[in-house]
């Protein structure tokens, strides 16, 4: 049950930080997509060619449409989670870094849901590419006291094209 909570606040976190994966952008080079991974624990998510309404550095939101499922193919291991919201994300190229906003996210693992929201969540960009990496802790916003832990903390890898 204890893992419930950590896939949703990995889901979260993941999800917020597929907007953060840019480095100076190269005209005609990327296509407003985002590829990303989270883990908590024994839980891992992972998507491809999220979408986003703009190429980094400028700011940008993730569509939670093109993430989740059946418009986007976020899976799962050991549990089911969704992107509840539209995370909105800011670099500062000079000091290689990306913020989310917030990410609201819900698990489901054997039937009990949990949901998480993490906060300014702050990435590394990985030298001038595109990809940035952190790590992130995320609330309990809803959900059971009794299985869904108060808070979980997890690793991001996203990568904007």
């Amino acid at each position: 049950m204890r893992h419930l909570g950590k896939l949703v606040a990995l889901t979260a976190v993941a999800l917020a930080f597929a907007g953060t994966t840019a480095a100076q952008a190269d005209p005609g080079v990327n296509a407003n997509l985002v590829d990303g991974s989270i883990s908590v624990s024994d839980i891992s998510c992972n998507w491809t060619n999220g979408s986003t309404n703009a190429n980094p550095p400028s700011p940008l939101t993730i569509e939670n449409s093109t993430v989740n499922p059946p418009g986007g193919n976020m899976s799962c291991t050991n549990a089911t989670a969704t992107l509840d919201n539209d995370p909105n994300v800011t670099f500062d190229d000079a000091n290689g870094k990306a913020t989310v906003d917030k990410v609201v996210v819900t698990g489901n693992r054997i039937g009990i849901a949990c949901t998480y929201t993490a906060t300014n969540v702050m990435l590394t960009r990985d030298g001038t590419t595109r990809h940035y990496t952190g790590g992130f802790t995320a609330s309990r916003t809803a959900g059971s006291i009794f299985f869904c832990p108060s808070s979980h903390s997890g690793t991001a890898d996203i990568t904007f094209h």
